[in-house]
Order: C-alpha cells, then sequence, then structure tokens
C-alpha cells in the first residue's frame, strides 16, 4: 500500500468513526470514541487533506452510515445504555478481523464495520520464500509446493536486478510459474472438509459478522455479510428496513481458472459452491525487486444471500 493509499484508508476510518459519534449524539444516544493511538493516528491523516477530500469522506460516511443505521436498529437504540465506539488496530486484519470500526455495548453487543476507500480489493498479503502461505488457511505448505516456490524465488537476484522492470520476462519466468504452482497446491488441499471454510473465512473475515462501508469516487457502497446470523436484528419493536439474510458458508472449491487481466497473466480466479467467486491476482507491489510478491484479492461475484446496496454520490467540488 502507498504512503497515500494509507493516508486516505486512515482518514476514511476516521472520517466514519466521527460521523458515526456525531448522528448518534443528534439521535439523542449515550455515545463515547475511545482514544488511543490508533484513533490519534487517523485523525492526524484526515487533518492533512485539503477541505474539499475531507467532506468527500465525511458526506459518504454519513451517506452509509445512516443506511447501516436503518439495517442494525440496535446500533442507534440504546435505552442510554453506553455505545463505545472504538478503531481496532491494523494487526486485527492479519489475525483475521476485518472490522475497522466497533461498536460496543456492556449488553454483549458488539458490531463492526470494514471500512474500505476505493478499492475492490477484500484482502492482500505477501507470497515469499520465508513464509509459509497456507497457515493463514488451517494448513501448511506442502514439501513440493515449498521445493517449488523456493526454486522461483532463487531466479530473482535482488544484487544484480534492483527494479521489476529490468527483469527480463517476469511473467513468464516468474507469476505463471508460481501461479501454477499455487493451483497445484489449492487442489492438494480441496479434499480436506474444512479447507474451503477457512479460505473464505480468511479473505472474508468470516470469523465475525460485519458490515462494510466503502466510499469510491462515484458511489457509496453499504454490504453486509452475516454468516452467523448477528446482524439485522430488531430493537424491542423497531425492525429493519429489509430482511438480510444469513451467507452461507462453501463446502468446497468447484472450480480454479486462469484470467488474463489487464493484458497480464498474473490471475486465477476461484468458484465456490455457495456462489461466492473470488481472484487472487499475483504481482510486484513495488518497483524495486524483492523475494517476495504481493497477493490481492477480490470479489467477483457473490455468495447466496449477500447484502449489497449502492448510492451516488454528489460531487464534491474542489476549492480553488
Amino acid at each position: 500500500m502507498s504512503g497515500k493509499q494509507e493516508q486516505n484508508g486512515k482518514a476514511n476510518e476516521y472520517a466514519i468513526i466521527i460521523s458515526a459519534h456525531n448522528l448518534l449524539q443528534i439521535n439523542g444516544s449515550n455515545v463515547c470514541i475511545e482514544q488511543n493511538k490508533v484513533f490519534d493516528n487517523a485523525k492526524r491523516k484526515f487533518d492533512l487533506l485539503p477541505d474539499y477530500q475531507k467532506d468527500d469522506f465525511l458526506n459518504s460516511a454519513k451517506i452509509g452510515l445512516n443506511h447501516i443505521f436503518e439495517l442494525e436498529p440496535r446500533m442507534k437504540n440504546s435505552k442510554n445504555e453506553l455505545i463505545k465506539l472504538s478503531l481496532q488496530p491494523d494487526k486485527k486484519g492479519s489475525e483475521g478481523d476485518v472490522r475497522d470500526i466497533l461498536f460496543i455495548r456492556l449488553s454483549n453487543y458488539e458490531i463492526g464495520i470494514s471500512a474500505k476507500n476505493n478499492s475492490i480489493f477484500i484482502k492482500s498479503g505477501r507470497l515469499s520464500d520465508r513464509n509459509d502461505y497456507f497457515n493463514k488457511f488451517g494448513c501448511s505448505e506442502s514439501n513440493f509446493f515449498k521445493l517449488e516456490k523456493n526454486k522461483i524465488f532463487s531466479l530473482i537476484d535482488v544484487k544484480k536486478i534492483k527494479n521489476w522492470s529490468d527483469f527480463y520476462e517476469k511473467e513468464k519466468n516468474i507469476y505463471i510459474p508460481l501461479l501454477n504452482s499455487l493451483v497445484a497446491e489449492i487442489k492438494r488441499k480441496i479434499s480436506d472438509p474444512l479447507f474451503a471454510i477457512n479460505f473464505m473465512d480468511y479473505f472474508l473475515g468470516s470469523s465475525n459478522d460485519y458490515y462494510k462501508l466503502s466510499n469510491f469516487k462515484k458511489e457509496t457502497l453499504v454490504e453486509a455479510l452475516n454468516f452467523h446470523n448477528t446482524l439485522n436484528k430488531p430493537f424491542e419493536n423497531i425492525n429493519s428496513i429489509t430482511q438480510i439474510g444469513t451467507v452461507e458458508k462453501p463446502k468446497e472449491i468447484i472450480k480454479i481458472e486462469f484470467k488474463t487481466k489487464d493484458g497480464q497473466q498474473n490471475t486465477i480466479e476461484i468458484l465456490f459452491d455457495n456462489g461466492l467467486k473470488i481472484f487472487l491476482r499475483i504481482h510486484n507491489g513495488s518497483s524495486r525487486t524483492q523475494k517476495s510478491l504481493k497477493v490481492e484479492a477480490g470479489i467477483l461475484e457473490f455468495p447466496n444471500h449477500y447484502y449489497k446496496q449502492g448510492f451516488k454520490k454528489i460531487k464534491v467540488k474542489k476549492s480553488k
């Protein structure tokens, strides 16, 4: 992630948590924000932005939160019970918890929002000769995959070749062989009935139910990932504006395909039996050569009962 992307991502999280605080206060709720280093860092990133960009983040947050409050009556109705808003540290994502903002009450209530800014990717990680890429899926790399992977990465001499642009036919020599090895390893694992579940759990963060609020250039997008049927519950006699179904967890991976995207052969698509289809894209992620590659994942087709609602944004004019 570039410095600009990281700044905008943190600024977007700040815009959401401060907008949630303000909207809940207007509603008459008893609400506070947990003051910590994560919040302070997000505020600093937000304060560095020009006013038009601050307004864009705040407007998008307000649009998305108002809809989430309609879907989740318990978020803003509390009988004056304190609602604590908290920003989670980035390390939570690597542990499988993709929620960035938490709404917490003492009465055993915790709902989270995953914040995204202008990104179609749901997860990213790195594949190298030093880490076990498959341990995040509840298993380990086979010796066969380790040998193939290490052989491919041994072709990268960072002392001789400083930049990826100077690497001869990196797709043919690195990307395609690595993808072939990755697909072969996935196929070795799919006989394990838990592999498909663990695979989806990691990429979608499905160990927790959560809402996802994404800010794009022309649209604010709200999604609900209701794996354990904990979202969308009424508060006393106040019901949601619509019913959100429970997302089924997959039992198996049924298809893996190689795809060419933007003229590059660096992508595979994986189809699950619950309707979910994701892509994994391998790329260098940096201009300088490294003995590791970035693996980014995104959703192509959504699983059954996946809730998604977009809202067109009003263009915010730049100040002169």
